[in-house]
């Protein structure tokens, strides 16, 4: 029960961002597929800067987990702040970069002129409110890591309600608002994430049981080990998404439909993965508060015990995405051919959802541990040397287009599970000792 409790708030807080995302391709869908693509080469470049940057929230979430089942309030508190820090820092090129390189990153792309023309305006919003989710992120580790899934799920209820509400009226401008369009979405957007950041930064300082108010110095030891681990984690997760700016490229390079079944595809699927996260998630506080408990054999058990849950979430869903794909593709646009290509993409991935949430949910079990080492550089090999070649092989050589382009991905999936199972079986837990 501890295990669902933890995880179903953590799976609704963290839809935050990706629903909001998928709300602006929805509402703009109507506008045309042309901005279809460009919200969806948007959301493809947040999730790249999210797995790059977002990366601290996830390296403090496991520091602050095994020092609170150790009881040194202190340090989780340190290194909260610390994560603070390296943020405001990333912070700073990220905001002079949404006044001047979004164009640049969408011919980079190989977006079409029209949709350059469409959708820079809109990423330079959604790169400004990157930075408010960076910052989020880190006070969400520290909250998920003493034990609390809630408050974030709460977070992320305002933000979404809010984003949906502004988000229709600055689309369109209903009740008196100016007709945005696509720029509506982005500054709803915007909007949905300050709100978000100031929620979970006055949870923070009304902490009673950790000197939360109390700001710390600058201490060098514990920013190289904030660093050190944000990049292992960062560049994990950017094996995976720098790879799919290359898969969103061949599919800009296919043509215009086929780029909007695939950015349509991808956001869809990006809500599927939120079960694997989420379990991902409570794998790697539970068994990180084990860990800083000293107690390993059951923080092995819980990762097992995790692994079983969460498949027991994937299955239907699984099914619900084969048989309802038509239905999904339908949300997002009218036009028939990307409806055509969007449903086999959908039915195809249904039979891969299942390996690719459990593959999360080992992720999130080896974070825990930390064995962020091991995760980067499979994830960095996988994803450059046997993904992006495969599925190039496959979509251009093998002239399978869309399709071929699909079949390297979840052929990916599944090296991904088989690596991470098998690191998990070899861990000499006895041996594991709290990091820091």
């Amino acid at each position: 029960m501890k295990i669902i409790n933890l995880t179903i708030p953590t799976i609704i807080a963290m839809s935050s961002t990706t629903i909001m995302g998928i709300v602006n391709l929805i509402i703009v869908g109507s506008l045309g597929y042309e901005h279809i693509g460009a919200v969806g080469i948007t959301n493809v470049i947040i999730l790249n800067l999210f797995a790059l940057f977002g990366a601290i929230g996830y390296a403090i979430n496991y520091l602050v987990a095994q020092h609170y089942g150790a009881k040194n309030y202190e340090k989780c508190v340190n290194y909260t702040y610390t994560g603070i820090y390296l943020t405001l820092i990333l912070s700073i090129p990220i905001l002079i970069c949404s006044f001047f390189a979004p164009t640049y990153i969408y011919k980079i792309i190989g977006a079409s002129e029209t949709i350059v023309a469409i959708g820079t305006g809109y990423l330079s919003l959604r790169l400004i409110s990157f930075c408010f989710t960076m910052f989020r992120t880190v006070f969400l580790g520290f909250i998920r890591a003493i034990g609390d899934t809630k408050s974030p799920m709460y977070s992320g209820i305002i933000g979404n309600v809010l984003n949906i509400v502004l988000s229709y009226v600055l689309v369109f401008g209903m009740f008196g608002f100016p007709e945005l369009g696509i720029l509506g979405a982005g500054w709803a957007f915007l909007i949905a994430e300050i709100v978000q950041t100031i929620y979970v930064v006055i949870y923070f300082y009304l902490v009673k049981e950790l000197p939360t108010r109390q700001i710390p110095p600058f201490r060098k030891g514990e920013f190289k080990i904030v660093s050190s681990e944000s990049a292992k984690i960062g560049l994990e997760d950017l094996g995976m998404s720098a790879a799919m700016i290359l898969f969103t490229a061949f599919a800009a390079r296919l043509g215009d439909i086929e780029l909007a079944a695939t950015e349509i595809a991808l956001n869809v699927l990006s809500l599927a993965y939120l079960p694997g996260i989420g379990f991902g998630t409570t794998a790697t506080i539970l068994i990180g508060q084990k860990i800083g408990e000293k107690n390993n054999i059951a923080a092995r058990l819980t990762g097992v015990k995790i692994l079983k849950v969460g498949a027991m979430f994937l299955i239907p869903l699984s099914i619900v995405y084969f048989f309802a794909a038509e239905q999904i593709a339908r949300l997002f646009t009218d036009d028939t051919l990307v409806i055509e290509y969007t449903v086999i993409v959908l039915m195809l991935a249904s039979f891969f959802l299942i390996i690719d949430g459990l593959q999360l949910v080992v992720a999130g079990a080896l974070r825990g541990v930390g064995e962020n080492t091991y995760l980067m550089k499979t994830s960095l090999l996988l994803g450059w040397v046997f993904f992006v070649p495969l599925t190039y092989l496959l979509t251009f050589v093998a002239s399978m287009g869309l399709l071929g382009m699909w079949i390297g991905f979840y052929v990916y999936i599944v090296a991904l599970f088989v690596a991470f199972i098998i690191k998990y079986r070899k861990i000499e837990w006895g041996k594991i000792e709290i990091r820091g």
